[in-house]
């Protein structure tokens, strides 16, 4: 018996055959199974940042997907996120949080459209984007190379820029954000998922949160 995961998992297809070599590439950089561990260490902060995969089952719509929990403060309710990978894509496809002052869990609010997290091919130049109520986010695999960090050092790194843009509620274009939150890098190892992120701004960059332990069923070793 296969389990259901969620009920919000309701669009879309099966992976098809046609897709299944983008889906091979897509899960060595997102591996998603239950118990897989991910940990942090935020930049100026002792507290960890720890997400963690807590269950992966198929939705109403056929597509295999997990939730995995985020504990970024130890004050802090955590946030649950659904991903799925589709097509050429690693999907974001609904978020749950607790509220901040009762605790109390809140319902299941769907992406829409999902918001994409990898996109093949896995190579320079790839580009996508999300629209999240008023703000865009444009994101570009710029390059991919050795990255050393506290968890030990990975070749074949993919680095992202992501570049986040506001409408103007007068003209209605799009204008860039420049305020500390907007613009990042991401870092995606093979076998690993996420290494680092760092803040943009202007020509600096900021570390924002950097691997320091990954636990998995089948744990590879830094390269």
């Amino acid at each position: 018996m296969r389990k259901t995961l969620s009920a919000v998992m309701l669009v879309c297809c099966f992976v098809s055959s046609a897709d299944a070599g983008k889906y091979d590439d897509l899960a060595v950089y997102f591996p998603m199974s239950p118990g897989t561990v991910w940990t942090y260490q935020m930049a100026n902060n002792p507290p960890e940042w720890q997400v963690r995969v807590q269950d992966c089952g198929v939705g109403e719509d056929g597509i295999h997907g997990c939730s995995l929990k985020s504990l970024m403060l130890p004050w802090m309710p955590p946030r649950y996120d659904i991903f799925v990978i589709q097509g050429d894509a690693v999907l974001m496809r609904a978020t749950k949080v607790a509220d901040l002052y009762s605790g109390q869990m809140k319902e299941w609010k769907q992406s829409i459209p999902s918001e994409m997290v990898l996109r093949s091919p896995l190579k320079v130049g790839t580009k996508w984007e999300n629209i999240i109520d008023d703000r865009q986010e444009r994101l570009k695999i710029v390059s991919v190379g050795k990255v050393k960090v506290k968890a030990g050092e990975y070749g074949k790194v993919i680095k992202i820029s992501k570049e986040t843009f506001d409408k103007d509620p007068k003209t209605g274009k799009w204008k860039q954000c420049m305020s500390g939150d907007c613009n990042f890098l991401q870092y995606y190892a093979p076998n690993i998922g996420l290494i680092k992120e760092e803040m943009v701004e202007g020509q600096k960059t900021i570390p924002w949160r950097e691997l320091v332990e990954f636990t998995s069923s089948n744990q590879p070793s830094g390269n």
